[in-house]
């Protein structure tokens, strides 16, 4: 357009051109990026979406202050730190200790160095730090079909459909002609889920720094190898404006997990910055692998630690907002909330609970379940949202209580199968939609008519009202599950 007819273009109104300009970044076609450099009307446009988010592999980590000069730091949102590991060496998954040696090191090194560049920037901007550790090696052997590095969002016709490499044919490592026909060895699931923890004797000569430009913590549930719940004080406490967490820690029975569980659940209650108010953990499931055998030889599953429930009882006090997933159960949780409480701050709420199922036997339970939660919910004086769900392969449903941005309050249940509202849980939700200024309460029963194959598609079909778990996490649940 410009270069045909350049007084075309500058005749219309900036605020029309600026809506032409705005849809070609997000759609980001190749050598989007480039455009930045056209004109000096365009560079702002296109240099906020290109520098929004940063995707840092621990290798170039050298390179990056030069990369992103003072001048821009403003304009980047969030920085993905991929931190890789060596390649394994020849037959290395017969070895079990191949890899495992450095690891710490390795991520430990990374982790201070990106703490070192970012403790130089300014704080107010509200900058993401994004934490992964990533083999290369992971995808070319046994776990082709995992996704370890990726950051595709879920849509409906990508998420379903398994595309497989029927060119790859690897028999030592179970592969035949595209297809996995043989579980993978135990060496390789104990390299895969082997959890992280920080060298400690590189901490003590050289701390990590205090970044203030830092708000949001992630790491996302492809981060398989956990990082052990020892090492995170040393993140947190270095963290002093961060707001936001979110974590996708893997569930194992490895014979660690006992005293991580308990020393996670003392972090959750005591040793957070007090300035965080926005937590979203999700702990994820494991029925991928549960044909597989685990590293210390027992099957994995899916549960929670007794601590959790009283851990985010008392951390939900201090918070806005709550989604925990699979790590507490709803019943547990409010069991642990005593009758003087009063939560001031808590906007939205979510919990899963296994209580959520069709067994007809259980719905006198589910009953004073839901009544108990409106009764909390009456001295939460700023909530907005609450959620109690619960999904797996074959069965979705949540109860859902929302108030619109007009004040009317709803409560719905959405699910594979009906759950009738009775007369004494409608009572005890109008006694909270009394509290607000529109006392008519709007009661709605909605059912879900699509195959529910994984986890995944249960968040998916389930359509909560609000974030449980990262959108790329739910397209790779869902990606892997149909592979």
């Amino acid at each position: 357009m410009t270069s045909r007819n350049p007084t075309l273009w500058a005749s219309l109104p900036a605020e029309l051109r600026l809506k032409i300009l705005e849809p070609i970044t997000h759609e980001k076609t190749p050598g989007w990026a480039s455009l930045a450099s056209v004109c000096k009307e365009w560079q702002p446009v296109f240099e906020k979406e290109n520098y929004k988010k940063i995707k840092l592999p621990s290798s170039r980590l050298g390179e990056f202050e030069s990369m992103v000069p003072p001048q821009k730091r403003h304009l980047i949102r969030h920085i993905w730190l991929d931190i890789e590991l060596r390649r394994y060496r020849t037959r290395c998954c017969s070895k079990r200790n191949s890899q495992l040696k450095t690891l710490g090191p390795t991520v430990t090194k990374a982790i201070r160095r990106i703490f070192s560049i970012l403790s130089k920037w300014e704080a107010g901007n509200g900058l993401t730090l994004e934490l992964n550790v990533v083999c290369p090696s992971d995808s070319e052997h046994w776990f082709r079909n995992l996704h370890f590095s990726s950051d595709c969002v879920d849509d409906e016709e990508s998420a379903t459909r398994g595309e497989a490499d029927h060119h790859h044919h690897d028999p030592r490592h179970g592969w035949l002609h595209g297809a996995q026909v043989e579980a993978p060895a135990r060496s390789a699931m104990y390299q895969l889920l082997y959890p992280v923890r920080l060298d400690e004797h590189q901490l003590a000569s050289n701390p990590l720094p205090t970044v203030r430009a830092i708000t949001q913590l992630v790491i996302r549930r492809q981060l398989r190898r956990r990082i052990v719940s020892f090492s995170l004080p040393e993140l947190f406490q270095k963290l002093p404006c961060l707001e936001n967490i979110v974590y996708e820690p893997w569930y194992s029975k490895a014979r660690w997990t006992e005293h991580d569980d308990l020393y996670l659940s003392w972090i959750i209650q005591s040793s957070l910055p007090k300035s965080v108010q926005r937590m979203v953990m999700f702990q994820e499931s494991t029925e991928l692998y549960d044909a597989l055998s685990s590293f210390d030889g027992q099957r994995q599953r899916v549960g929670h630690h007794d601590r959790y429930d009283e851990a985010f009882a008392h951390k939900s006090l201090e918070l806005h907002h709550l989604a925990v997933s699979f790590m507490v159960d709803a019943e547990q949780m409010f069991t642990s909330c005593q009758p003087t409480w009063i939560w001031p701050n808590l906007q939205t709420l979510s919990l899963t609970s296994q209580l959520l199922q069709s067994d007809g036997g259980k719905r006198g339970t589910i009953e004073a379940l839901l009544c108990r939660a409106g009764e909390l919910v009456r001295r939460m004086p700023k909530m907005r949202t609450l959620v109690l769900w619960n999904g797996g392969k074959d069965h979705a449903c949540a109860f859902m209580y929302c108030v619109d941005e007009n004040d009317y309050p709803s409560i719905t249940w959405r699910g594979t199968w009906d759950m009738e509202m009775s007369p004494r849980i409608i009572e005890a939700w109008q006694d909270v939609a009394s509290t607000l200024p529109s006392c008519r309460l709007d009661v709605r029963n909605e059912r879900i008519e699509e195959t529910i194959g994984s986890h995944g598609d249960a968040i998916y079909y389930l359509r909560l009202p609000l974030q449980v778990v990262e959108p790329a996490s739910l397209w790779q649940m869902r990606r892997e599950a149909r592979e």
